[in-house]
């Protein structure tokens, strides 16, 4: 039986009852996804081994491997000892400069070929600690509507094999802790918020999909991440902001904690580049100041207000006409008018 959804009030996710980690006991399978395009095999080959290090069940867990069009096509990685399968999507990015991506279709795609309800989505090159899949899983057997993030920081860990990830004896922040590390980039949000518990409007601003977990009738309900988002970024801030503003509950999981396999400076230009392209298609669907102008003129797909007109039928043609218009003419125009 699934759990039932959140009734915390704004999202203050310290009110639910959940299983603390130290004695959490998995009951429900999981679905790893794992979005890859021209990954390297040495990176993919390191992700794998972080996750055969999982204290969740191995039984409880399979791993998809959703190749996005790589050339060559990415074959099963001979190594792991994890229930791996591979699904091959294709597409046509010829001629782009830019960081083009379909992640947000390769995450779907992983979705639909998931076996399990509990969804969690983790990019090919990040690593991730021994508890990560338990931290964030224990939120999904307690309640049906949660977005939970995990934290992510990156080290530049090429020189590394797989076999030293497999085989280390304590923690990989602790086989980092002598490497240059860039530190997650959202520390500054959680601590503005106390942890998204304050009643800021924004939560959703710290949703990232390289390390997210979701039930998948939560997902389906939401409507996935929206697959027309063509370049690097901000697929996930959308899908966050459709979790809370249906009321589902952001939970930020430290202990679900990730370790990206580059430095957040690498392709710094790209990404900012991207960025840019994608806040211009995130303007359209997430109603946020911090997204959008108020500007007359501006229409937006996805509007800020919507303000409804009941007309019980006597109100006159011409005055229910000027009506409409003076909504209109508000200064607040990010609005549209709906006649009942």
């Amino acid at each position: 039986m699934d759990p039932r959804p959140n009734s915390v009030w704004y999202n203050d996710w310290r009110q639910v009852d959940v299983e603390p980690l130290e004695t959490f006991t998995p009951a429900l399978p999981v679905s790893i996804i794992v979005p890859c395009y021209q990954t390297p095999a040495a990176a993919l080959e390191r992700t794998l081994a972080s996750l055969e290090g999982q204290t969740y069940p191995r039984k409880m867990f399979e791993v998809i491997l959703v190749d996005d069009g790589s050339d060559p096509p990415l074959a099963r990685p001979p190594s792991t000892p994890l229930d791996v399968k591979v699904v091959r999507r294709e597409r046509d990015v010829s001629g782009n400069t830019l960081m083009r991506s379909t992640a947000g279709q390769a995450r779907g795609a992983g979705v639909r070929a998931a076996a399990h309800d509990i969804l969690l989505f983790v990019d090919s090159a990040m690593l991730v600690e021994a508890g990560w899949m338990a931290a964030h899983a224990r939120w999904h057997h307690a309640v049906s509507d949660a977005l939970t993030v995990g934290v992510r920081a990156h080290v530049d860990v090429s020189d590394l094999d797989a076999e030293l990830i497999r085989s280390r004896p304590g923690t990989l922040r602790e086989l980092f802790s002598d490497r240059p590390t860039d530190p997650p980039r959202y520390e500054r949000q959680l601590a503005e918020t106390d942890d998204l518990t304050s009643r800021a409007d924004d939560p959703f601003q710290m949703v990232v999909a390289g390390n997210l977990g979701i039930r998948k009738r939560f997902y389906r309900a939401l409507g996935g991440f929206n697959e027309s988002f063509t370049f690097w970024g901000l697929e996930d801030v959308e899908l966050g902001y459709r979790a809370y503003t249906r009321g589902g509950l952001l939970v930020p999981v430290r202990d679900a904690a990730g370790w990206h396999q580059s430095r957040w400076a690498q392709d710094r230009a790209a990404k900012d580049r991207s960025l840019a392209i994608q806040r211009g298609k995130a303007a359209q669907l997430i109603a946020h100041p911090h997204f959008r102008s108020n500007r007359r003129g501006r229409i937006y797909k996805v509007p800020q207000y919507v303000v409804t007109v009941v007309d019980s039928g006597g109100m006159p043609f011409e005055a229910l006409v000027e009506t409409v218009a003076n909504i209109l003419d508000d200064r607040t125009c990010d609005l549209v008018v709906r006649l009942e």
